[in-house]
């Protein structure tokens, strides 16, 4: 009976896995590879599920905020041994391309582990049922990741991790939301479909960390600060009436940081503290004061500046204003190892202080031992 029910998946299943991808490159100790490496810490792998759990380094760093707590690194996970190519670190989430044959033999795994255990003919219908629908979602997540990615960065300010993914197009394809279930279920979601969806779904009650989190990003990349209540509450009423999202709220405000306005004293000493650990000398006071960019742009200037093999000594100074504040020593020895653990995530001086950054160093939470 169990063969009869689940025949029909488990072609689906054999006719993906004749499909040939490149593997995700492991290192010693059984860590896999990838980008996310260089602004995350690993914190678990689960070898029998193929779990990877890891603390990252969100987009909209502010550690260098007194009493920012809104942006710090978070906990994602995803299934590794389903992913083929780099795995990376899309803003605070871990982010790959999943290989659907591969994802398609885990299922079916879990499955029967759980058909095993029961040989009712109830139990075994359910359990093709089962691994026919979360076949069917695994093909609907793949063919909307693209488009909710790219409109991702338009409505809500950053890219997205592969669980946050998932969890969204589920919410996409509820009956609760016709507008979106019909271009899930015909695998025609695409980024017209996605910046849709994303934009109701931020100005409904669901939506709400997603979309106070799009106001802060926001301000944190026009001003280097986050939003106040009361910008908190008006762009609540316009996102609320679909009029606003992350990218309209950043051209919004940026003709109020023209140059020669008042505020951009105030941004260019956070891009130096943020950047730099420092109050701005007064050349840079100047050239900031006078500039038309934003912080956020601005602090990729000067991210550039530091690790683009020019003058050392202001990419030495920041190490050392790290190590001092974190309470690790400073000599020449310190900063070499210091510069070596940095370079690959180019770290400014915020990320250098925060969590991850302190992770490169050794003071980061080790990975738990793998578990088989």
């Amino acid at each position: 009976m169990r063969m009869t029910l689940l025949a029909g998946a488990s072609l689906i299943v054999a006719s993906l896995g004749g499909i040939s991808m490149p593997e995700v490159a492991r290192a010693q100790g059984g860590i896999p590879q990838g980008s996310y490496l260089q602004t995350c810490s690993v914190m678990s792998i689960d070898s029998s599920s193929g779990e990877l759990t890891a603390s990252c380094e969100p987009k909209h760093e502010c550690s260098f905020l007194a009493g920012c707590d809104l942006y710090l690194n978070t906990v994602t996970s995803l299934y590794y041994t389903d992913c083929v190519g780099d795995i990376s670190n899309n803003d605070g989430n871990l982010y790959c391309t999943y290989d659907q044959a591969k994802v398609a033999a885990r299922l079916k795994k879990e499955v029967d582990a759980k058909a095993a255990a029961d040989s009712s003919a109830a139990a075994q219908a359910k359990a093709a049922a089962d691994l026919k629908y979360q076949l069917e979602v695994a093909e609907q997540v793949a063919a909307a990741t693209p488009g909710m990615r790219a409109a991702a960065v338009l409505i809500l300010g950053r890219d997205l991790g592969s669980d946050e993914i998932r969890k969204l197009v589920m919410t996409a394809r509820a009956p609760a939301n016709p507008e979106s279930r019909a271009a899930i279920f015909t695998k025609e979601f695409d980024f017209g479909a996605a910046s849709a969806f994303l934009k109701r779904y931020i100005a409904r009650s669901i939506g709400e960390p997603y979309r106070n989190a799009a106001v802060d990003a926001a301000f944190l990349q026009v001003y280097g600060r986050l939003s106040t209540p009361g910008e908190q509450i008006d762009y609540y009423n316009r996102i609320s009436a679909g009029k606003a999202w992350y990218a309209t709220i950043v051209n919004d405000q940026m003709p109020g940081i023209a140059p020669g306005s008042q505020v951009r004293a105030g941004i260019a000493q956070r891009v130096a503290q943020a950047a730099l650990g420092r109050d701005p000398s007064l050349a840079e006071l100047q050239q900031w004061t006078a500039s038309g960019q934003n912080f956020g742009t601005m602090v990729e200037g000067v991210r550039q500046q530091l690790w683009g093999g020019g003058d050392a000594d202001p990419l030495i100074l920041t190490v050392q204003r790290a190590l001092n504040t974190l309470g690790r020593p400073s000599d020449d020895a310190g900063v070499k190892a210091a510069v070596a653990a940095w370079r690959p995530m180019k770290a400014t001086y915020s990320e250098m202080i925060g969590p991850v950054g302190k992770a490169k160093l050794g003071n980061g939470r080790p990975p738990s031992p793998v578990r088989g």
